[in-house]
């Protein structure tokens, strides 16, 4: 009787053990935001912790969820994601490309990250963002549409895809503009900087006409700077910003969302203030 004890513990304890080693697998949380653009390809990263002595092998699924006014839906069924194997006491982080369904405004999604039995070992929070949330330029410039100076075509093809009328101010001197707002780039190097432009957008300044002015990338030791200031000029400002806030704009809702905001304050100046917290 002792002798078949042991055997039937000794069986038993590897899957015991495997059992106890997927329990202790841990997604591990992350504040970074986590924005894309509805669509297939959406690269959802996770970082996931294997805190245990041993290595751990496990098959994962996921389930994406939409998430409103407290009520989640099912999008599909659970999908096949990959066979994880994580060493002993090592973290990885892992990306997956997911597909997320249109949406009208920005929309949250729960990710369930599935073992194979479909129990829930991680959640993932993402927001996902209409392609056209640069419509929201169109209030701020009245009935004229904006100026766009953008030498490198990384605003303009998206301002076309959303069906924006704007000036090219590529095709005259930026002082001559008399819209509502100019977008002064964003620009990939210094390079495409030409001597006169800062003057000609102090002079469009002066005019009274709100601009934002995205700048180049920095050189590698740059001087200490804010990420964005505002110049005040009558009852509207120019707004200098830095390029990595409005980075990757064609597939990044977080640029495109700040470069909303850094219009909306260029036209409707603040005054800066404490936080409330």
């Amino acid at each position: 009787m002792r002798a078949k004890t042991i055997f039937l513990f000794l069986t038993l304890f590897p899957a015991m053990s495997l059992v106890r080693l997927r329990a202790e697998v841990e997604f591990l949380p992350d504040d970074r935001a986590r924005t894309f653009f509805a669509g297939e390809n959406r690269p959802v990263a996770v970082k996931i912790r294997n805190p245990s002595d041993q290595p751990v092998e496990m098959d994962l699924r996921t389930q994406i969820y939409q998430a409103n006014s407290g009520t989640t839906l099912a999008i599909g069924a659970p999908k096949y994601w990959k066979k994880l194997q994580l060493p002993a006491s090592q973290t990885a982080l892992e990306t997956t490309p997911l597909t997320f369904p249109p949406v009208k405004n920005e929309t949250r999604f729960l990710v369930e990250w599935l073992n194979e039995k479909n129990n829930v070992v991680g959640k993932t929070d993402v927001k996902i963002y209409p392609a056209n949330l640069l419509l929201a330029l169109r209030p701020l410039c009245g009935a004229k549409p904006p100026g766009i100076f953008d030498p490198e075509n990384q605003l303009k093809p998206l301002l076309k895809a959303s069906a924006l009328e704007f000036d090219d101010l590529e095709e005259g001197r930026l002082d001559s503009f008399s819209g509502a707002l100019a977008i002064i780039g964003p620009f990939q190097s210094r390079l495409r900087l030409n001597p006169e432009l800062s003057a000609e957008i102090q002079a469009l300044s002066k005019k009274g006409t709100p601009v934002v002015w995205i700048q180049p990338p920095k050189k590698r030791w740059p001087k200490l700077q804010p990420s964005y200031y505002i110049v005040p000029q009558k009852k509207v400002a120019t707004i200098i910003v830095q390029a990595g806030l409005v980075a990757d704009l064609a597939e990044n809702p977080a640029a495109q969302l700040n470069l909303i905001y850094f219009c909306q304050l260029a036209v409707h100046p603040q005054t800066p203030a404490l936080p409330a917290q």
